[in-house]
């Protein structure tokens, strides 16, 4: 009831604003707007959900580096940083054959995650998707998903620099390969009303194709068009009832035909006039001798009414609703009848500009190698005001940059997140530098289509009903081995970490089920689990897999990615002549040869397996001698792993010295204890091992200010900052030093301010020798 009254308080004064042309403005109506406010809060009142970003140090990495990511766990509909999730689940997956190649569960603070993944040169080259997941992210039958980030991996760099220079421009589009598709502003033509119809045309592979055409009735000409950017565009016309109309593409030629809608004999048309900073200005028409009618239009975004207007639809209607207070995003605004059926439907952007501005200055643009570098770093709202905001930042070589990736959190957050279908070079929309870039956005809006917006009104039902995938915790049980025993109702767990120095105890329920939260697994990389039980009773225990539901649900979604302007033929990035870069530093026909040994990579695990050497053993070596139990009875020092031993293998054997043998009654041996695998290790002790969060590493950064080092450095990655948070004046200071990489560098700060404002910037800088 507040938010509706919230709500409310919004609309009111355009609600008295439109109805001028009423006497006295019924009751009925004002049920009416109160219905369609709560019509949409019915479904996000009580909806926490939250959506994933992934930022990773570069686009391309080579064979034994470690990719560094960043995550940023926002609410999907403020933008704000989100704070009920705890664990985020990452995967790396190669794309084609979604082969899992790497697993695990990071800590969320404050809805930031940091962490790393080490590329091993046994992956195949390849496209790969970094994928993460939280318990407010990931539902059940969401149909897509977004928190993704494509990575190229190679063996070394320098190949993949000339497949580029190799690259040859794609074909002349056929005119059999394109899909052109037709899309009336609002959702429908009406006769005798000026449309605004709105196109796009794609290659059978979804890339924007530029064409001409023209609109014909009877083999006539009516209008001309042409697309103005990716292959969309829109013209103006007023279609005649009952007639038919037809498109054909002129550039490139073709002899196919693309019919439009059914044309309405009455209806309502909806029209976007002005899109301002301040305000919207829709203009609404019917058809001619309709009789007047009440209409209301509400404007959301995300699931968050902005505005709700009414007022008496004659044959024309003027509206506009003030967009100051509304956020950065798409909006939909929805013309409603006076039974609360859509007329029309339209999406909008709203508020591009209102972003967290980001600057980045550095010291000087050129470097040597090995110098140190200053970035200064501000951030402020649009108005210029200082803001503390929370960045990330990471400097790479321009090489490792992957040109035709197209995400970015603006991107992620304003059109990836919140429409359906895959986008062409998302980037453009938000470069200033593109005069047009408001113009082309609104195209595609039209396009793309009002039912493409993920927070439409049939999606949010689907999403109130829909059933989380994850959870913060895991969930456990102690199951009987033997049924037949009689179990008691209470159990006793302890839980510790690698070190034994944090122990807790956990009791489960009547029927063994325990779960294991966050602060279980911070402990370290490995946690154990260990089942006290006076009746001496045999239990397992069963752990649920997390990943095995994210695998399975996973099947059934489609992972939408945007698409960067193609650049095959125009990429000049190659190593300029004269460069000193290494890429990652590989040994050829160099061997190692040691003694093999077994060697555990968990300590804990190490500790367990000298335990259990010895757990039983009553092997000893006589003292002064070399003799290995013998004589039998005695006793002695403990043999040593690997030794040459002296052992009786004839009848009779001695129980006390002196003694006497023959040629027959010994052997000489190598002595080795039992070797024990980590399951066994795990079952002799009673002991469940259970993974807990990934280990964090630090980001190496050398300071040649205090030392210098002979040693080559080849390093092509100078900065991964992903958790900086400038102070309250927007401030924060960065040092860092190049390498022996003489290049072109890029850097990147990206990040979230107050009231989930969003911004990024680029820097670029040269390192010469």
């Amino acid at each position: 009831m507040n938010d509706v009254r919230k709500s409310l308080l919004r609309y009111i004064p355009l609600f008295l604003l439109l109805t001028t042309a009423f006497e006295a403005f019924p009751q009925q109506n004002k049920q009416i707007m109160d219905q369609l406010v709560r019509r949409l809060n019915a479904y996000t009142d009580s909806l926490a959900l939250a959506s994933v970003y992934l930022k990773t140090s570069k686009d391309i990495y080579e064979s034994r580096e470690d990719l560094w990511f960043k995550a940023y766990v926002l609410d999907a509909q403020s933008h704000d940083l989100f704070g009920m999730d705890k664990t985020l689940y990452v995967r790396l997956v190669k794309a084609g054959n979604d082969s899992v190649v790497w697993q695990e569960k990071y800590p969320v603070k404050n809805g930031i995650v940091s962490g790393h993944i080490y590329l091993d040169q046994s992956l195949p080259e390849g496209d790969y998707r970094l994928s993460a997941y939280s318990a407010h992210s990931f539902y059940q039958n969401q149909p897509y998903f977004h928190a993704s980030k494509m990575i190229k991996f190679v063996k070394e760099i320098r190949s993949l620099s000339k497949e580029k220079l190799a690259g040859i421009p794609g074909d002349p589009k056929s005119p059999q390969d394109i899909q052109f598709s037709i899309l009336p502003e609002g959702g429908q033509l009406v006769s005798g009303i000026t449309n605004t119809v709105a196109f796009k045309a794609v290659d059978k592979s979804g890339d924007p194709v530029n064409v001409s055409g023209e609109l014909l009735q009877r083999n006539q000409v009516v209008k001309t068009f042409k697309s103005i950017h990716a292959g969309m565009g829109s013209f103006y016309f007023r279609p005649v009832a009952g007639a038919n109309y037809q498109v054909r593409l002129t550039s490139p030629k073709s002899d196919r035909f693309y019919p439009l809608a059914s044309i309405r004999d009455k209806g309502v048309v909806i029209h976007l006039s002005k899109n301002t900073k301040d305000s919207l200005v829709f203009n609404i028409v019917q058809s001619t001798g309709s009789a007047n009618q009440p209409v209301y239009l509400r404007l959301q975004i995300r699931g968050r009414i902005q505005a709700m207007a009414a007022g008496i639809l004659g044959d024309s209607l003027k509206i506009t609703i003030p967009t100051v207070e509304a956020p950065q995003g798409i909006a939909e605004a929805t013309l409603f009848d006076q039974e609360m059926r859509p007329l029309a439907e339209r999406l909008v952007y709203l508020n591009p500009d209102k972003v967290l501005n980001i600057t980045a200055t550095l010291s000087r643009e050129v470097y040597k190698i090995r110098e140190k570098v200053s970035l200064k770093i501000r951030t402020a709202d649009r108005n210029g005001k200082p803001v503390q905001a929370s960045i990330g930042v990471n400097v790479y070589d321009k090489l490792y940059r992957n040109p035709e990736e197209a995400k970015d959190i603006l991107t992620h957050y304003y059109l990836s997140t919140e429409l359906k279908g895959r986008i062409y070079d998302p980037a453009f929309y938000f470069n200033a530098a593109n005069k047009d870039r408001n113009e082309a956005l609104d195209l595609l809006l039209l396009t793309q289509g009002w039912r493409c917006y993920l927070w439409n009104e049939d999606e949010l039902k689907e999403l109130k009903n829909d059933r989380q995938v994850l959870t913060d915790s895991t969930k456990g049980r102690l199951i009987l081995v033997d049924v037949k025993r009689n179990k008691p109702k209470i159990q006793m767990l302890m839980v510790f970490s690698t070190d034994e120095r944090e122990k807790r105890s956990l009791i489960t329920d009547s029927m063994g089920r325990f779960v294991l939260g966050p602060a279980d697994f911070v402990k370290g990389k490995w946690n154990y689990l260990k089942h006290f039980d006076a009746g001496k009773a045999e239990y397992t225990v069963a752990l649920e897999d997390q990943f095995k539901d994210i695998e399975k649900v996973s099947k059934n979604m489609l992972f939408e990615y945007p698409v960067g302007e193609s650049t095959k033929a125009k990429n000049k990035d190659d190593i300029a002549s004269g460069r000193i870069s290494m890429g990652a530093i590989n040994l050829n026909e160099v061997k190692i040869v040691a003694k093999k040994q077994d060697v555990f990579r968990d300590k804990y695990m190490g500790h367990l397996d000298s335990l259990a050497k010895f757990e039983g053993n009553m092997d000893f070596v006589y003292p002064n001698s070399n003799w290995l139990n013998v004589p039998s009875g005695s006793n002695g020092t403990k043999p040593i792993e690997g030794q040459k031993y002296t052992v009786w293998v004839g009848p009779n054997p001695p129980t006390k010295v002196p003694f006497t043998f023959g040629a027959g009654d010994f052997k000489e041996i190598i002595y080795h204890y039992p070797k024990f695998t980590e399951e066994e290790l795990l079952k002799k002790f009673n002991l469940t091992r259970i993974k807990g969060y990934y280990e964090r590493r630090e980001f190496y950064q050398p300071n040649y200010d205090k030392e210098s080092d002979p040693a080559p450095d080849y390093r092509n990655t100078l900065l991964w900052a992903p958790e900086v948070i400038t102070d309250k004046n927007g401030e924060a200071t960065l040092n860092f030093f190049c390498s022996d990489i003489n290049s072109n560098f890029i850097g990147t700060v990206e990040g979230v301010g107050p009231n989930g404002l969003l911004g990024k910037k680029e820097f670029y800088f040269n390192v010469i020798k």
